[in-house]
């Protein structure tokens, strides 16, 4: 929905509501993507709150913007009784046919007002819902997987991200026969060169949390047997930055922090680099690593990845094609792994060749939205449910 009419790539008056409940942090670019690459039906963005990120859209619909106290009260609210008639009223202007909500909380608290509607719901499962969120123990953990429960008996398809996200919704008791794996993928109109434009060893990007495995990758690279300690780039912000600055310095590794980059920034860091790195590991709260899109648009840069052999990484790296994986949390083997992809340019070109092409031929974000289009026109064309 935009102000001046129909969506860009909208051929259809079909119209989708994409529900996310905080609009939207600026690491969920495969949410603009996946709504961009849409060609048959017309999304619009709705959300509860907002939040200051290069993603924000000013005709994305936020029920209640700020961080008044007063908007904050009312966000309890909503979630607690979870329905709204200012949100049933904007998505029924938008001639909402079906929504999809992503994230397994986000959709539970959306599930009232697709009842109200009497719309088909779509669900995404990510990363973290799929296994911190849902696989918790005790009587909170209950209660999550049975609401999952009930929201998948109505929703029309819940969609993995990877495999592996897969087999967490089916461990949490969520029906198989609802789950349909589906990868978001990338746009693949830019494939990086390589080369003698890659000045800096090693890159990272993503969001400075403990699942992404920066400390290892530290620690790695002190480990290093080369005459010059490899350079890194970490590109990304989070609440381990401080600790994890502390810890390079600690190290003697010398890691340049960026922090926080727009998406061309990103393109341009990861085409000067030779290896991306990217640990993944199970955070102490059993956060995993759903997929990793940043996956894939390394390997559209043409680097080689490491990573450890983690969560649906597998899915996203073909080890011994397009990169490495090896054990979760064997940094030894993470440090040879770096030296021996250093050592080995042709090798290392290779692989981030292969990578590529792998990525577009598998990944193409345009390809795979016609399957998720293929999905919204199935369930809106069964009988409405309330």
């Amino acid at each position: 929905m935009t102000e001046n009419g129909p969506h860009p790539n909208s051929q259809g008056d079909q119209r989708v509501a994409v529900w996310r409940r905080i609009l939207l942090p600026g690491s969920e670019t495969f949410i603009r993507g996946q709504m961009d690459h849409l060609t048959s039906w017309e999304p619009a963005l709705f959300g509860l709150e907002d939040v200051e990120s290069v993603l924000t859209a000013p005709d994305d619909f936020v029920l209640y913007r700020g961080q008044s106290t007063l908007a904050r009260i009312q966000r309890k609210v909503f979630k607690a009784v979870r329905r709204n008639p200012r949100l049933k009223r904007a998505m029924q202007a938008h001639g909402t046919d079906l929504i999809h909500a992503h994230f397994l909380p986000d959709a539970w608290i959306v599930l009232k007002t697709a009842q109200q509607l009497k719309v088909p719901l779509v669900v995404t499962a990510h990363g973290y819902d799929a296994s911190a969120w849902l696989q918790v123990d005790g009587l909170r953990g209950w209660i999550r997987r049975q609401r999952v429960r009930r929201l998948a008996d109505y929703a029309s398809e819940v969609i993995a991200v990877s495999d592996f996200i897969a087999s967490e919704l089916i461990r949490a008791g969520v029906p198989q026969g609802k789950i349909v794996t589906r990868y978001i993928g990338i746009s693949t109109g830019q494939v990086g060169a390589t080369g003698e434009e890659r000045t800096t060893d090693l890159v990272f990007v993503g969001r400075l949390v403990a699942k992404k495995g920066v400390d290892d990758l530290l620690r790695a690279i002190s480990l290093s047997r080369r005459a010059v300690t490899p350079s890194l780039e970490i590109v990304g912000s989070g609440m381990s930055r401080d600790s994890l600055e502390a810890l390079s310095e600690d190290l003697g590794v010398g890691a340049h922090f960026v922090g926080s980059a727009p998406p061309a920034e990103v393109a341009r860091r990861l085409r000067s680099a030779r290896i991306f790195v990217a640990p993944s590991k199970t955070a102490a709260d059993g956060d995993s690593e759903g997929f990793g899109m940043v996956f894939l648009e390394a390997a559209l840069a043409g680097l080689p990845v490491l990573s450890y052999r983690h969560g649906g990484v597998p899915e996203a790296v073909a080890d011994g094609v397009t990169g490495t994986l090896v054990p979760e949390g064997d940094v030894e083997q993470l440090a040879a792994a770096i030296d021996s992809l250093l050592d080995d340019p042709d090798r290392a070109r290779d692989m981030g060749l292969r990578g590529a092409q792998r990525v577009v031929s598998q990944f193409d974000i345009r390809e795979l939205t016609k399957g998720l289009e293929s999905a919204y026109d199935t369930a809106s064309a069964r009988p409405s449910r309330s």
